[in-house]
C-alpha cells in the first residue's frame, strides 16, 4: 500500500493508482492502514489482560480465538479483492480500447489476437500524402480584422489582390528548407521510409545563419472524408525548445481560403527529440473545411532550437495483426506474451531466419537491450543486414497510449539459402572438433 499499484508492461494500461500510492480525496491508504494498525493493537493489547481473568468461561475463550482468525481472513480478502477489482476497474476504463484484463477474456472465447488487434497501422504512408492544390486556387483570404480594416477603394478591386506573405495568412517558409543541409538536420533521416523527392518536408535546422523562422504551407485538398479518418503529421523538435506546429483549416470564399479551425499538434517545449507522429481526428475538424496547411513557428533563438514537419496525410489503416500475418516477426522477449497470433522468426541448426518486421517494447518496457549488439543478441544482427523503417501506428481508441512500434526489415540485399550439413560425431573431451571456427580468410586463428 505504500508504493505504486504497478503491473508489468500493458498490464498497467487503465489500471488506478499504477504510478502513486493509492490514495482516495488526497488521504494515502497506507496512512489509514497505519491507524487501524495502531488502533487494533490497543484494542488487542486490552484482550490480552481481560484473556488473564480466571473467571472467563471456554465459549468467550473461542470467540477470541475466531475474531482473530477471522482478521486475517478479511485482510487477505481485501488484498484479492483490491488486485481483482483494480483489473475489473481497467476493463472498465478501457473498454474502447486495449485492457489485458479483457484481451485475456476475449482469447478464452478465441475471439482475440491480444494488443495486435489493437494497434492500427498505416498501409501505405507515402501514398497517402495530401495533393497540394493547384496554384490558381493557393489565395487565402485575409484575416477578418484586416479585411474590415482595408479601405473601401481596395476592396472593391478587380478581383481579391493576393495578401503579403508577412500579413500572417499567405504561404511562407522564412528560415525553413525542403533539403537537409547537414547531418544533423532531421530532413537527413526521415521518418517512414520518406524521401525529399516522394513527400514534403520542412525544417529550421540551421548552425550559422537565422537561428528563427515561420512557415505556413501551401494548401492541401481535403478530398471525400469518411468517418474516423485523421490529419497525421509527422514532427521533429529537440525538448524544451520553443518551437510549435499547427493544422489550419480552410474553407474556399471568393477572397480566398478562409481559416475555419486551427489545431495544435505541438506546444513549445513539449517536443521529444525524435520523429514523432501526431493525429488530428477529422471528426473534429470544421464541416466546410476542403482543404489543411501546415503552419509552424520556430521561436527559438538558439542554434540548438529547430523544428521539422512533413506535409499533411489521410492514411489507411490495419490491424497489426492482419498487416504482419503470418511473416517471421522478431518480437522483443518483454512484449512476446501479448501477440499470441504472430509467428515469431524460427532458429533451426543455428541459423534463424530472416524476420519480415520486429515488434520493439520501449517505452514502457526497456528489457529488450539483453537481446542487443553488446549483450551478443539477434538484434545486433538484424540491424546490420537490413534497414529498419518503422511503420506509423496508434492504439485504436487512444492514439497517444505508447505501446512500442513496428519496424519493417528491409535487407540491404537478398540473400540465398544456406546449404545445412548436419550429423553425429563423437569425440573425446580432449579432442578439438575439426576444422573448427574460421576466418573469411580460411584461417582458423581467433580474432
Amino acid at each position: 500500500m505504500t508504493g505504486p499499484n504497478a503491473y508489468w508492461f500493458i498490464s498497467r494500461l487503465g489500471v488506478p493508482w499504477w504510478n502513486m500510492a493509492p490514495e482516495l480525496f488526497g488521504i494515502q491508504f497506507s496512512t489509514v492502514l497505519l491507524a487501524g494498525a495502531a488502533a487494533f493493537a490497543l484494542y488487542a493489547f486490552v484482550e490480552n489482560i481481560r484473556a488473564r481473568a480466571p473467571e472467563e468461561s471456554m465459549i468467550s475463550q473461542h470467540r477470541k480465538l475466531f475474531r482473530g482468525s477471522l482478521a486475517f481472513v478479511v485482510i487477505s480478502g481485501l488484498f484479492v479483492a483490491a488486485e481483482v477489482g483494480s483489473m475489473a476497474k481497467a476493463i472498465h476504463s478501457q473498454r474502447d480500447t486495449y485492457s489485458f484484463g479483457k484481451a485475456n477474456v476475449e482469447h478464452v472465447t478465441g475471439s482475440s489476437c491480444g494488443l495486435g488487434d489493437y494497434v492500427m497501422v498505416e498501409t501505405d504512408p507515402v501514398s497517402s500524402m495530401l495533393t497540394r492544390l493547384p496554384p490558381p486556387e493557393q489565395r487565402t483570404a485575409p484575416p477578418q480584422e484586416e479585411a474590415q480594416d482595408q479601405p473601401q477603394n481596395e476592396q472593391n478591386q478587380d478581383g481579391p489582390a493576393l495578401p503579403s506573405p508577412e500579413e500572417d495568412n499567405g504561404p511562407t517558409q522564412t528560415g525553413f528548407h525542403n533539403r537537409p543541409i547537414g547531418d544533423g538536420d532531421a530532413l537527413a533521416d526521415p521518418p517512414h521510409g520518406f524521401t525529399a523527392e516522394s513527400v514534403p518536408m520542412w525544417s529550421s535546422y540551421n548552425e550559422v545563419a537565422n537561428p528563427t523562422g515561420d512557415l505556413r504551407t501551401e494548401w492541401f485538398g481535403l478530398g471525400e472524408r469518411e468517418e474516423g479518418d485523421q490529419i497525421v503529421l509527422s514532427a521533429y523538435s529537440p525538448s524544451g525548445r520553443a518551437t510549435h506546429i499547427d493544422v489550419e483549416f480552410g474553407r474556399p470564399t471568393p477572397q480566398g481560403f478562409e481559416v475555419t479551425g486551427t489545431e495544435r499538434v505541438l506546444n513549445p517545449g513539449s517536443g521529444s527529440g525524435e520523429w514523432t507522429d501526431v493525429r488530428v481526428n477529422l471528426d473534429d475538424a470544421p464541416g466546410d473545411a476542403t482543404a489543411v496547411r501546415v503552419v509552424a513557428g520556430d521561436d527559438d533563438i538558439t542554434e540548438d532550437g529547430w523544428v521539422a514537419v512533413t506535409g499533411p496525410r489521410i492514411p489507411t489503416f490495419t490491424t497489426l495483426t492482419d498487416r504482419v500475418g503470418d511473416a517471421p516477426v522478431y518480437i522483443d522477449w518483454p512484449a512476446s506474451f501479448v501477440y499470441p497470433c504472430l509467428n515469431p522468426m524460427k532458429i533451426r541448426n543455428g541459423i534463424y531466419e530472416m524476420p519480415e518486421y520486429r515488434i520493439v517494447s520501449e517505452p514502457l518496457a526497456n528489457e529488450s537491450n539483453i537481446a542487443s549488439s553488446q549483450g551478443g543478441g539477434p538484434i545486433g544482427n538484424i540491424e546490420e543486414v537490413g534497414d529498419e523503417p518503422e511503420v506509423p501506428s496508434f492504439v485504436k481508441g487512444n492514439p497517444s497510449q505508447a505501446w512500442g512500434s513496428l519496424y519493417e526489415v528491409r535487407p540491404y540485399q537478398q540473400g540465398t539459402e544456406p546449404a545445412v550439413e548436419t550429423g553425429q560425431e563423437t569425440l573425446w573431451g580432449w579432442e578439438e572438433l575439426s576444422p573448427g571456427p574460421q576466418q573469411p580468410d580460411g584461417s582458423s586463428t581467433s580474432k
